[in-house]
């Protein structure tokens, strides 16, 4: 079996890279204009500008780009210290927003208000407590959590190598719209996630010997 080639018309094929270098186009633009607009003052000519970047790609580079790389997950690391801060910062000021919502003089004693105020008073100084308690265990564990997400970043950036060295040696049909890999005979319709599934198998499975 000649795994080189198409299995269905003997193609040789291309490489997919090439495929979606020649249909993925990466520009910018800029540009101004002139109008009439209509605003609280009556009519007026306004003058603007505009830039950014584009990003455009046929339907089959779509298909035929290359796994997503992994990135850092941050937000596993830094979300709970900024969660822990916001918890610090509202046990600071929700007893004085609390107090705020009265008429701004204290409740006599032995009223309901005033019992309110005097938990208040109990209850604000022990949540502040707790808040700060809270960011310090969380900022203590924060290398933890980094620890962790550095390893699923590793674990997944290697997992990737190998994907890229799969994707880089598969090779599209045009004539079948397929795509294949020349070292283990295996193909796929050429869609996105037949391709994605195509490389996770390519990582594992062995190369077919040709037999001309």
């Amino acid at each position: 079996m000649n795994t080189s080639c198409c299995p269905q018309c003997g193609n040789h094929g291309v490489a997919l890279g090439s495929i979606v270098g020649r249909e993925t186009v990466d520009g910018t633009f800029s540009g101004s204009g002139t109008g009439v607009g209509l605003g609280t003052g009556g009519l007026g000519l306004f003058v603007g500008g505009v830039s950014g970047t584009t990003h455009q790609a046929t339907a089959r580079a779509q298909a035929l780009r290359p796994p997503e790389r992994p990135s850092f997950n941050w937000a596993f690391v830094i979300g709970p210290i900024i969660l822990a801060i916001l918890v610090l910062v509202g046990a600071q000021f929700v007893p004085d927003f609390l107090r705020s919502m009265g008429d701004g003089q204290a409740a006599p004693p032995g009223t309901i208000s005033g019992a309110a105020d005097q938990m208040l008073s109990v209850i604000a100084p022990l949540g502040v407590i707790g808040a700060l308690v809270m960011v310090g265990l969380t900022v203590f564990s924060s290398r933890t959590r980094y620890d962790s997400a550095q390893r699923d970043y590793t674990a997944a950036d290697r997992a990737d190598v190998l994907r890229r060295d799969v994707y880089q040696r598969l090779r599209y049909c045009e004539p079948d719209h397929l795509v294949f890999d020349p070292l283990t005979g295996a193909s796929c319709p050429a869609t996105h996630d037949n391709i994605m599934a195509l490389i996770s198998g390519g990582t594992n499975r062995q190369p077919v010997a040709n037999a001309g």
